[in-house]
């Protein structure tokens, strides 16, 4: 420390380490931290202008601290150590560091820091993080992702309440274990190897892991983990993401596309001109890659039809000798499906009655089943069966009833080829019977030469339309050329004009003596759309994360420029130049809140204050002004359904949706148009589902808005709902009005979908789900009032954001109120405690460190049932709102508001009876 004396600066005070107190050279105390506070147990007003030998000075000490001041007032600083009193009389060993300081004023002054001595290294650096409540506890307890403070040998010292609630454990089961306990068994011993890389060359580790709850339950997150030194120790920061829901989605959606790769490589083994153990092996060894069994078998009935032999094995088992080599009909499992020409299927294995050897399966950890007889007509030609180690899902179990189909008609075919090889009736067995389209076409004129059944099905064509037309005639006019020798993945146009994209499986053959081709072809339009969706959503949500932390923090710092501003306003008098300032300023702030309320709809991360709505009534109230909104040249059309079923939504926010689509139509018809509303009571099937990532099947209210405009090109569609995108010119738009639809349809629990051809206009359907309640017309907002209300209850301000505390306090103030603030849920329970009055409302912060707007409430109301609660916030985490901080009848002020809006909301919820 400098032996020279430096000016203190006051802003650095609540930064230094323990108690840091001011005094003069006699001992008296000018000022006192918040450290001094928790060390000494006085508050700043208990303590100021006392004098520490009064204080917290014990008698026996009072020389020794005398000496001591003499001497740092000498040599600029000084440092001992000594015992201080607590209050209620508790001694405490104190490490004490002093130094001279100049007041404003010029005064030598003296700077105590006073630090509690058996302290630990690490613990005074978690005491140094605590210290900064706000920062510390933004961090671990407001954070919606759960973080870890481990030692460098992973054993967990710190974690905050979100990793209670993923590992699903309470914290006394969590600190003070290993890390590695909570990860998965499996990659347990990656985890230690990792840890090891990790530590040694201290770089930042961001990957994935699944973790075990204590339920038993594995839930997927995100790891960032980084090493920091606190005080003289290093240790690690672990942050885990819980990403299990996300995951959930994305494995159903490359379950759908792995599933359909399966059916596809199962017909095209079937097609090969292989003998017929070779093609069945290729079909066991397919459902090895997709479906991952511990092994995979398939039978075939004798000619004698009372013994099934084992053709094909694949996975653990490769083998084709052994007890099950040769199976009767109606022994065992799987001679029972062959007698019994039924499925059987079961996701525990070890209670399964017809599992001959229950210590074998649970020897091998057996946990799935599944046998399906192979029947062609009313014939068994045998049986494909799967053992699995993990469950099998529904959809898995349907691809194999169909992958059983497909087998049991390769398996005729072959039988058919090696009895009556000549026969072409018993080759159109199986190319008629495939589910997939398939056809010969010659090599050399593309002529078509046959078509299955499923060709003419899925195309549309008859067959003698087919057999007119060649290969090229049902490609696209920028497809055409190169015959078998195009790509995999081609375009083909339907006879409605549709277009769809086929997997294509070719094999040359001889067909009536010519050269020719044999094709299969799979459709995957629906894996391709998957995939579209799968990436856009997983887009979007990137997208939506980042613009709503934008907004988020900019809200606030919009809400002190817009308070100021309005106080300013009061204060500028008759000055007309200086008025004008100020209003610029104030509407400039109001247009960048507008900006960051479509930013937080677009991410979801708006607070709604969802009712029970009739979507009839939101059109019929918004229609006249709709009208105002699209101009005379725009005829408006609503088709509104009778018995229209309710839905549960802001009706504000429906306004806002109607009111965007409007205003995208309207630009869309620079010479005028049409634009229709219509509403409707629908049901998405599974169909429906299937095709739109997300959308879960049941019952719903669809809301059309249609123009007659000049469209979307499929490049403008794809990108239509991304914010900060517009084909407007320069300075005509901001891009948000449909991402803030996007984003308001999507936290309503709804989905959004674009139709739209250039030239031909565009449609917006938006599926809300129905609700059992009544519906509810809404309300016609309250006219503005000349005079702002006023009062002289007292109301208790709660605000972590020093800045916006004051704003609010001065507003308060201003409109006759008596205030006492606050900075956290403590200090305004203990300034509840200190008040002797009557509090009559709480206006409190929805998200504060340390303790949430709600629980202070609660907490405030066991001693205070009188008094009244309006929650404030810029916007709440979904789990926040999920936990019912916003349920119907609270009261709720969203952040950035007027001075105006203040003064109305809280007199409305005082005067609430």
């Amino acid at each position: 420390m400098s032996s020279n004396p430096t000016t203190l600066d006051p802003e650095l005070l609540e930064q230094f380490l323990g108690a840091l107190m001011t005094l003069t050279p006699e001992g008296q105390i000018l000022s006192w931290n918040r450290g001094a506070e928790v060390l000494y147990g006085y508050s700043a007003e208990q303590a100021l202008g006392l004098s520490i030998f009064d204080l917290i000075v014990p008698s026996d000490r009072a020389e020794e601290t005398r000496n001591q001041i003499e001497k740092a007032v000498v040599a600029g600083a000084a440092t001992y150590e000594s015992v201080r009193l607590r209050k209620g009389g508790l001694s405490v060993a104190v490490s004490v560091s002093l130094r001279t300081v100049k007041d404003a004023q010029g005064r030598t002054l003296i700077a105590t820091n006073d630090r509690d001595r058996p302290m630990g290294a690490l613990g005074q650096s978690f005491k140094s993080v605590a210290a900064s409540e706000e920062r510390y506890r933004a961090l671990m307890e407001q954070a919606n992702d759960a973080i870890l403070i481990m030692d460098l040998a992973g054993r967990i010292l710190e974690i905050n309440r979100e990793t209670e609630r993923l590992l699903g454990r309470p914290r006394g089961e969590i600190v003070g274990r290993q890390y590695g306990e909570f990860v998965v068994p499996e990659e347990r011993e990656e985890v230690a190897r990792r840890w090891r890389q990790f530590v040694a060359e201290g770089t930042v580790f961001v990957g994935n892991r699944q973790f075990l709850r204590a339920d038993g339950e594995r839930v997927s997150a995100e790891v960032s983990a980084s090493i920091v030194r606190l005080g003289a120790e290093s240790t690690t920061l672990t942050i885990l993401r819980d990403i299990t829901g996300r995951r959930r989605a994305e494995q159903e959606i490359a379950e759908r596309m792995e599933l359909a790769d399966f059916t596809s490589d199962i017909g095209a083994a079937l097609i090969r001109d292989e003998a017929l153990p070779v093609v069945l092996q290729q079909c066991a060894e397919a459902m090895m890659r997709h479906l991952e069994p511990a092994f995979a078998r398939i039978w075939t009935l004798n000619r004698a039809g009372d013994m099934l032999e084992l053709q094909a094995s694949a996975g653990m088992y490769t083998h084709l000798d052994g007890a099950h080599a040769r199976v009767r009909v109606g022994q065992f499992k799987i001679g029972l499906i062959a007698a019994e020409r039924e499925p059987h299927v079961t996701n525990d294995v070890i209670h399964d009655a017809r599992v001959s050897d229950p210590a074998w399966a649970r020897r091998e950890g057996m946990v799935a089943f599944a046998g399906y007889p192979l029947v062609v007509g009313a014939k068994v030609v045998g049986v494909m069966a799967i053992f699995a180690r993990h469950p099998l899902s529904p959809n898995a179990l349907g691809s194999m009833a169909a992958a059983a189909n497909q087998i049991a008609l390769g398996i005729k075919r072959k039988w058919t080829e090696e009895e009556q090889r000549a026969s072409e009736e018993q080759y159109r067995l199986l190319f008629e019977s495939n589910p997939h389209p398939m056809w010969v076409y010659d090599e050399d004129t593309f002529a078509f030469l046959a078509v299955n059944e499923a060709a003419l099905r899925h195309y549309g064509y008859s067959r003698d339309e087919f057999l007119a037309m060649t290969a090229p005639d049902i490609r696209p006019p920028e497809e055409h050329g190169g015959g078998h020798r195009s790509p995999d993945i081609l375009k083909h146009r339907k006879k409605d004009g549709a277009i769809i994209e086929v997997d294509i499986a070719a094999n040359p053959i001889v067909f009536e003596g010519r050269k020719a081709w044999l094709l299969l072809a799979t459709d995957v339009t629906e894996k391709r759309s998957l995939e579209a969706q799968l990436q856009q959503s997983q887009k979007m949500e990137s997208m939506g994360r980042l613009a709503g932390g934008v907004a988020h923090d900019f809200n606030n710092l919009l809400g002190i420029i817009t308070g100021y501003g309005e106080l300013l306003r009061k204060k500028v008098g008759a000055d007309a130049r200086l008025i004008k300032y100020v209003d610029d300023i104030i509407k400039a702030a109001d247009r960048a809140a507008g900006l960051t309320r479509q930013l937080l709809a677009f991410s979801r991360k708006q607070v709604l204050q969802p009712r029970i709505l009739d979507l009839n009534a939101v059109v019929g109230e918004t229609e006249t002004m709709l009208r105002r909104l699209i101009g005379e040249d725009i005829q408006l059309v609503t088709v509104l359904a009778d018995r229209l079923s309710p839905v549960r939504a802001d009706p504000g926010q429906m306004d806002q949706v109607l009111m965007n689509l409007a205003v995208n139509a309207r630009d869309a018809m620079p010479r005028g148009g049409r634009l229709t509303i219509e509403t409707g009571n629908v049901a998405l099937d599974h169909t429906y589902a299937r095709h739109h990532a997300g959308v879960e099947p049941g019952q719903y209210v669809m809301l059309a808005v249609s123009d007659t405009g000049h469209g979307m090109t499929p490049e403008v569609r794809a990108r239509s709902f991304e914010p900060f995108f517009t084909t407007k010119a320069m300075g005509k738009g901001t891009g948000l009005g449909l991402a803030t639809v996007h984003g308001i349809v999507r936290q309503s629990g709804g989905h959004i979908w674009l139709y739209s051809e250039p030239g031909h206009g565009t449609t917006f359907k938006i599926y809300l789900p129905r609700t059992e309640a009544p519906g509810a017309a809404v309300g016609a907002p309250a006219p503005a009032e000349a005079d702002l209300p006023t009062g002289s209850e007292t109301i208790l301000l709660v605000e972590d954001e020093a800045s916006l505390r004051e704003l609010v306090g001065e507003c308060l103030e201003a409109s006759g109120y008596k205030v006492v603030e606050a900075s956290h849920g403590m200090a305004a329970l203990e300034a509840g405690e200190r008040h002797r009055g009557r509090i009559d409302l709480l206006l409190t912060d929805v998200v504060m460190p340390g303790m949430s707007g709600r629980e202070l409430a609660e907490r405030l109301r066991e001693s205070r049932p009188e008094i009244r609660t309006l929650y404030m916030s810029g916007y709440t985490d979904d789990a926040v709102v999920l936990h019912g901080i916003l349920a119907e009848d609270m009261a709720f002020l969203q952040k950035p508001f007027t001075a105006a809006d203040l003064a109305r909301r809280v007199r409305a919820v005082l005067d609430r009876t």
